[in-house]
């Protein structure tokens, strides 16, 4: 049965609470901080409710401290989840979990909000109308007429969907040497995980390297044997398998960030996207050259290139996406005056402008509750 729930008074601020398994260091907790640190306080009363694991970290300590009340529900049954955030009438509940690791969509089912929330974590509907009452997207990666096939309504931000941590000062970048890199030449990256590279996706980068004389492509350093698996995919695509380089991990985010800025040119995955991979090396100052997909993970690198003034590097068509790194390997300038337009609206562009992110976060979240207040629910955008 649904839960039925007390009157909001209009003079009460309004109690959001975000549910994450990831309050930790992972894409999701590493992107979000800011977004309870900038939430006013004249207007809401912010709850974090954690269903993951304490790894300890710097980024556990900093989110844990930016919401009025963190609450640790690691050992909470289904229930008691449910029943924990009504007893602290939360009035909307924003889901950063979705189907990915450790979340509790049976929660959800349970109703343990009047209004419910997609956002974030999966990017996706999450497939039934109880579970969750709105997907809070943008209109790239959610564009209106794609509302049929989302069990949610859509909400748009204005921007991107996703938040950005703007507090990460970089630091000088290590030498190439001491990257890995290759003294010399043209660098391609692509930070993302392994899994998201498939046989086209291969084929193209490798027809980059072949036609891109004294270039490398610069990957994380996958699990495990995949590395090998990768070096002899390039191999058979008539790439010499030592132009791929491998980054191992390092001790902190901003060295990684910092070290990114040794990069040329950023490639995006398909048909799924960088997200947050997409939002460091830019945050680097590398442009990312990205192909517009059919679906809402296929369309995130398109967002937030839009969002950070780089439309022109939204490719639609494979052939496109090829003809745009191909020119950008052989212009040096044009390449040097994007990194130079990203360094100039770093603080200004949508995508890192966070207390405009978060004041356009609020203004959606009293749209849905004013839906909510007068029975309805129609499409915020």
């Amino acid at each position: 049965l649904l839960h039925s729930f007390p009157t909001r008074r209009s003079s009460d601020l309004l109690r959001i609470g975000y549910l994450s398994a990831d309050y930790r260091n992972h894409p999701v907790g590493l992107i979000m901080p800011q977004v309870p640190e900038l939430h006013d306080r004249s207007k809401v009363e912010v709850f974090g409710y954690s269903m993951g694991v304490d790894d300890h970290s710097d980024i556990r300590q900093r989110l844990s401290a930016a919401f009025d009340h963190f609450v640790d529900l690691r050992e909470c049954s289904v229930s008691e989840t449910a029943e924990r955030i009504r007893a602290d009438r939360i009035e909307i509940l924003i889901d950063l979990q979705g189907w990915t690791s450790d979340g509790r969509p049976e929660a959800l089912a349970l109703r343990c909000a009047p209004v419910q929330v997609n956002w974030l974590g999966y990017a996706g509907t999450i497939g039934h109308p109880r579970l969750a009452d709105y997907l809070l997207g943008d209109p790239m990666v959610t564009p209106l007429h794609h509302g049929p096939y989302y069990t949610e309504t859509i909400a748009h931000l204005p921007g991107c969907y996703l938040p950005a941590d703007s507090t990460l000062a970089l630091t000088a970048p290590p030498t190439r040497r001491e990257a890995g890199l290759p003294a010399t030449g043209f660098v391609y990256c692509s930070f993302n995980n392994s899994y998201k590279f498939n046989p086209l996706v291969f084929d193209l980068w490798c027809r980059l390297l072949r036609e891109s004389d004294d270039s490398c492509l610069w990957l994380s350093q996958p699990a495990e044997s995949s590395a090998d698996r990768l070096r002899n995919e390039a191999q058979a695509r008539g790439v010499d398998p030592g132009r791929l380089v491998f980054a191992p991990r390092v001790a902190s985010r901003v060295a990684h960030l910092s070290r990114l800025q040794l990069a040329d040119l950023a490639l995006d995955p398909f048909p799924y996207n960088s997200h947050s991979t997409g939002i460091d090396v830019l945050w680097a100052g590398v442009p990312m050259v990205a192909l517009l997909g059919d679906t809402f993970p296929g369309r995130v690198g398109a967002s937030v290139l839009r969002a950070a003034g780089l439309d022109e590097l939204i490719a639609g068509s494979v052939d496109e996406y090829y003809r745009l790194a191909m020119d950008l390997f052989g212009d040096p300038q044009r390449l040097q005056e994007l990194r130079r337009k990203l360094a100039e609206n770093k603080h200004g562009c949508p995508l890192f402008d966070m207390p405009r992110f978060v004041s356009s976060l609020e203004d959606v979240y009293f749209r849905m509750w004013d839906n909510h207040l007068q029975g309805t629910r129609m499409p915020l955008v």
